[in-house]
C-alpha cells in the first residue's frame, strides 16, 4: 500500500481526563460534549483513520487539572490536510477496483479528524474500536465490516495517543508525519510503522547545513511545549557535539499566551547571530509571526532554517509575516504524484478466534507489513527496516516573498540520511535567494575569523565558538583561517614573517666561501707548508749537531705529526658529511696525541743524556732512538683506545642546529657523546701537563741540553691555549663553535712548530758556526790563523 502523502513529526504527548471514583475503581468517562467531524465508506474490511484535517482553537491553553477542558470546534480548516483524506479515499478506491488485491473482499474506512488535539484522537480512535461515535468502551458494535488497522497522524502527540489504544489489540498502525525517536521501540511499539524517517535524522540535516555555509553561531526559536522543548534541547547538544555553539535557545509561547512574546521578541532583535533554527511541528507556531507583538518590533534580516513541518505554510495566509521568513531555508520531505494509487495490505494477529476468515486475513497484515518491498511507479521503493521506519530523504527548499504577497518555495537542494556521510547533504547555492538586505551569503559566527598567521584562543566563560584571534608563537604558522592551534614548519624551513607559510631557513656552515672559513684554510695550509719546510731543512741538515741533538727521529716524527694537525683543520671546513664527521675528531685526536707524545719523549730525552753522562750511570742504555719511538707508541695509542671506543659506542653524525638562530639551519657534527669528546681533550692535556712538569723540572740543566727551556714553553703556550678553548667553546654557538676549534688546533700547533724549532732553524740557516758539536758541550772552539 503506498502512501505519498507527506508531513511530518512531533514528539511524545500523552492527555488523556481519567477520574479515580474510590467507591467503584477505576472508570474512564467519555466526552459527551465533542462534536467528533467522520467520513466513511462501509466495506468487509474497515481501515480506521485518525487524519488531521482542521485546527483546535485553544486546546494548547492551560488547565488546572480539576475539571474538564473547555470543548470548542475544529476551527481552521488547512487544504493541504482536506487533500489528506482525499488520498485517503482515492487509495481504498483504486483497491476495490483491483481484483488482484483483496479479491471478493471489499475495502471500506471510517476517518475522524483530531484537529491536532490528543483528547480528540483518543476519542476517534475509542469510536473506531466500539463501532459507534459516541464511544463503547471495551465493546464493538461494528456490524458494517471489521476493523483491519489504524492510519495516522500527522503529529507525534496525537500518534501517540492512538497508539497507546490500538497497540493493546495488536491493530497495525502506520503514520504518516510522526517523526519521534520513540516509535522505533519494537518493545513498546511492536505493530506500528510510518512513512516519515526518524527525527534524529533531520538533526543531522540541518548540521550539515550549518557546516556546508560556515554557520557556527545560531539561535533556536521552539514551541512551549513538550515536543517542542524536547527537540530543542536535543537539537541543541547536537550541534554543540559537531563543534558548532547555540546563542540562544527560546521557546515560542503556546496560542492565548502572549506575556513573553515581546521577550522572545528582544531577545532575537538582541541576538548576534545571523541564522536561527525554527524548529517546531506545532503549526501554530508561524501564527505567531501575525500577532502586532512581532510586528510592531523591526525585527533585524536572519536566515531561518525551517525544520520539516513548517514548510506547510504556504497553506496559512499569514500575510505580512512572510516577510520575518523571506529568503528562508526548510527541511520537506519529497512529494510525489499518485497515478495510481497502490494501497496497503492488512493483516492483524488476532488468537482469539482463529477459526473466522476474515480475522485471519486481519492473523496475515503485521507479518506483511514487516516483509513489504516494492518500487511504485513513481517514487522512490517502499518498505519498512526492523523498527518500522521507511528511509527518505529531506527536500530541501528556499521559501521566497514576492512583492505581491504570494510565497514561493524553490527546491535548492536535498538531504539522504541513508548515503555515505560525504555524500548526504546536496545544496544548489546559486538557486538561493536570501533576504534582500544580505547582499551575499550570511555568515553567522560568533568572533571573526582568525586569518593565517593567528589561531583561535577560546575566551574563559564563553561557547568555544567564541574566541580571540592571537598570533602564532615563534617558529609556528597557520596557514588557513580559523585553526585551532599553529602547527610547526619542518627543520628546514621557517615561518614567514606574517607567519601564515613557511619559507627554506637559510643553511649556514663554515665553508671555503666564507671569508672567515677561507681565512682559515688559507692560514692552514701556509703554517702547513712553513713545517714542511722546515722538515726539509732538518732533513737537509740531518747530520749537524743541533738536528742531532735530542733525537732526530723524534724531531721528524713531531714535523710530520704538526703538518697532519695543520692539515686536520680542514676537516672542519665545509658541509658536514658522514665521514668527515667521524674523522675530524679523532684524527684530530690522535695526531695532536702523537705530536704531544713526541715532545714528552724528547723531553725525557733531555732528561736521560743529562744523567747519562755521569760515571757509571747505567742510562746510556735508555737513550736509543728504539725505547723512546716506543714511548711515543704507547702514548698515543691511548688516544687511540678511547678514538675507537668512541666511534663505535656513539660516533659523531651530521645534525642540524635551529635552535640558535631563527630563520637559519646551522649544519654541524653532533660529536654523539660529549663525554667521549672531552676524554679525547682530556687525554691529550694529561700528556701535555706531564711534558711540562717534566720539561720545568729540566730546565736548569746545563745550556747543553737546553731545549728542556723550549719544550717548557712550548708546553705552556699548548696547555694556555687549550684551557682557554673549553669555556669559549662553551660558549659559542653556530659555526663558530668550529672556527674556535680551528684555531685553537693553529694556535697550538704553531706553539709547539715556533717555540722548539724556529730558534734549531735560526742556527741553522743564520748561525752556522753554533751548529757544531763543541758549541753544544760548551767546549773552546780553536780557530785557524
Amino acid at each position: 500500500m503506498l502512501i505519498l502523502f507527506s508531513f511530518m513529526f512531533l514528539i511524545v504527548a500523552h492527555l488523556f481526563e481519567k477520574a479515580v471514583n474510590q467507591a467503584t475503581g477505576f472508570n474512564l468517562e467519555i466526552r459527551q460534549d465533542l462534536s467528533m467531524s467522520m467520513y466513511h465508506k462501509d466495506g468487509d474490511l474497515i481501515l480506521g483513520g485518525i487524519l488531521q484535517i482542521h485546527m483546535q482553537n485553544n486546546h494548547l491553553g492551560s488547565t488546572n487539572f480539576k475539571e474538564l477542558p473547555a470543548s470548542t470546534d475544529c476551527f481552521l480548516s488547512v487544504m493541504r490536510y482536506y487533500r489528506h483524506r482525499l488520498a485517503f479515499h482515492f487509495t481504498v478506491e483504486e483497491v476495490n477496483n483491483n481484483a488482484e488485491l483483496l479479491p471478493n473482499i471489499t475495502l471500506g474506512y471510517r476517518i475522524y479528524d483530531s484537529c491536532a488535539w490528543e483528547l480528540r484522537a483518543i476519542h476517534g480512535t475509542l469510536s473506531l474500536l466500539s463501532g459507534r461515535q459516541v464511544p463503547v468502551p471495551n465493546y464493538s458494535c461494528e456490524d458494517r465490516g471489521v476493523l483491519a488497522a489504524f492510519i495516522g497522524d500527522l503529529t507525534s502527540d496525537t500518534t501517540y495517543s492512538i497508539s497507546q489504544l490500538s497497540r493493546i489489540f495488536h491493530y497495525p498502525q502506520i503514520s504518516y508525519g510522526a517523526m519521534d525517536p520513540i516509535f522505533s521501540d519494537r518493545i513498546l511499539f511492536p505493530s506500528f510503522f510510518r512513512m516519515v524517517p526518524n527525527e534524529r535524522s533531520q538533526y543531522d540535516a540541518i548540521i550539515q547545513l550549518l557546516r556546508h555555509f560556515g554557520w557556527t553561531w545560531v539561535g533556536i526559536l521552539t514551541s512551549a511545549d513538550y515536543q517542542g522543548q524536547s527537540a530543542g534541547e536535543e537539537l541543541k547538544r547536537a550541534i554543540i557535539q559537531s563543534g558548532g555553539c547555540v546563542e540562544f535557545l527560546a521557546m515560542i509561547p503556546l496560542i492565548g499566551n502572549y506575556q513573553t512574546i515581546p521577550e522572545v521578541v528582544h531577545l532575537i532583535r538582541s541576538s548576534t547571530c545571523s541564522v536561527i533554527v525554527l524548529y517546531s511541528s506545532m503549526v501554530y507556531l508561524l501564527q505567531q509571526f501575525m500577532l502586532k507583538e512581532w510586528r510592531k518590533h523591526e525585527i533585524p534580516p536572519k536566515v531561518w532554517i525551517l525544520s520539516a513541518t513548517l514548510p506547510i505554510i504556504t497553506d496559512f495566509d499569514i500575510g505580512k509575516a512572510f516577510q520575518i521568513l523571506n529568503g528562508s531555508i526548510a527541511f520537506s520531505i519529497p512529494k510525489g504524484e499518485i497515478p495510481g494509487f497502490k494501497d496497503f495490505l492488512y493483516s492483524v494477529n488476532p488468537t482469539m478466534f482463529p477459526n473466522d476468515v476474515l480475522l485471519k486475513l486481519i492473523w496475515q497484515l503485521n507479518n506483511f507489513l514487516r516483509n513489504i518491498h516494492f518500487k511504485p511507479s513513481i517514487g522512490n521503493e517502499i518498505f519498512f527496516d526492523e523498527k518500522g521506519d521507511t528511509p527518505t530523504r529531506y527536500d530541501i527548499l528556499n521559501c521566497i516573498y514576492l512583492p505581491n504577497g504570494a510565497l514561493i518555495q524553490t527546491l535548492v537542494g536535498s538531504f539522504h540520511p541513508s548515503a555515505p556521510s560525504d555524500q548526504q547533504l546536496f545544496i544548489n547555492e546559486s538557486a538561493i535567494r536570501w533576504q534582500p538586505l544580505f547582499k551575499q551569503t550570511p555568515r553567522s559566527v560568533c568572533s571573526k575569523s582568525c586569518r593565517p598567521g593567528y589561531r583561535k584562543a577560546p575566551k574563559e566563560g564563553s561557547p568555544k565558538c567564541c574566541y580571540d584571534c592571537v598570533p602564532c608563537a615563534e617558529g609556528e604558522f597557520s596557514n588557513a583561517t580559523d585553526m585551532e592551534k599553529c602547527l610547526k614548519c619542518p627543520d628546514d624551513q621557517w615561518p614567514k614573517k606574517k607567519r601564515d607559510g613557511c619559507i627554506p631557513r637559510t643553511i649556514e656552515f663554515l665553508s671555503y666561501e666564507d671569508p672567515l672559513g677561507a681565512a682559515l684554510a688559507s692560514l692552514a695550509i701556509v703554517l702547513c707548508a712553513i713545517t714542511a719546510g722546515t722538515l726539509g731543512i732538518f732533513l737537509k741538515y740531518r747530520e749537524t749537531a743541533v738536528v742531532k741533538a735530542n733525537n732526530r727521529d723524534l724531531s721528524f716524527i713531531l714535523l710530520l705529526s704538526l703538518m697532519l694537525s695543520f692539515l686536520c683543520s680542514l676537516l672542519f671546513i665545509g658541509r658536514p658529511e658522514k665521514l668527515t664527521c667521524l674523522l675530524r675528531q679523532t684524527a684530530f685526536g690522535i695526531i695532536f696525541s702523537v705530536s704531544v707524545s713526541a715532545v714528552l719523549a724528547k723531553t725525557i730525552t733531555v732528561v736521560i743524556a743529562f744523567k747519562a753522562t755521569k760515571p757509571g750511570s747505567r742510562l746510556r742504555e735508555w737513550v736509543g732512538s728504539r725505547v723512546l719511538n716506543f714511548l711515543v707508541l704507547l702514548c698515543s695509542l691511548g688516544e687511540v683506545l678511547i678514538c675507537t671506543a668512541w666511534l663505535l659506542i656513539s660516533p659523531p653524525f651530521p645534525d642540524y642546529d635551529i635552535q640558535t638562530d631563527p630563520g637559519r639551519m646551522i649544519l654541524i657534527c653532533n660529536e654523539g657523546s660529549l663525554f667521549a669528546f672531552y676524554s679525547v681533550i682530556g687525554y691529550m692535556g694529561f700528556l701535555a701537563i706531564l711534558s711540562f712538569i717534566v720539561a720545568f723540572l729540566a730546565r736548569r740543566l746545563p745550556n747543553s741540553f737546553n731545549e728542556a727551556q723550549l719544550i717548557t714553553f712550548s708546553m705552556l703556550v699548548f696547555c694556555s691555549v687549550w684551557v682557554s678553548f673549553i669555556p669559549v667553546y662553551l660558549s659559542t654557538k653556530d659555526k663558530y663553535m668550529v672556527t674556535v676549534e680551528i684555531f685553537a688546533m693553529l694556535l697550538s700547533s704553531t706553539g709547539l712548530l715556533s717555540c722548539i724549532f724556529i730558534p734549531k732553524c735560526y742556527i741553522i740557516l743564520l748561525r752556522p758556526e753554533m751548529n757544531i758539536r763543541e758549541h753544544l758541550i760548551g767546549k773552546p772552539v780553536c780557530k785557524t790563523v
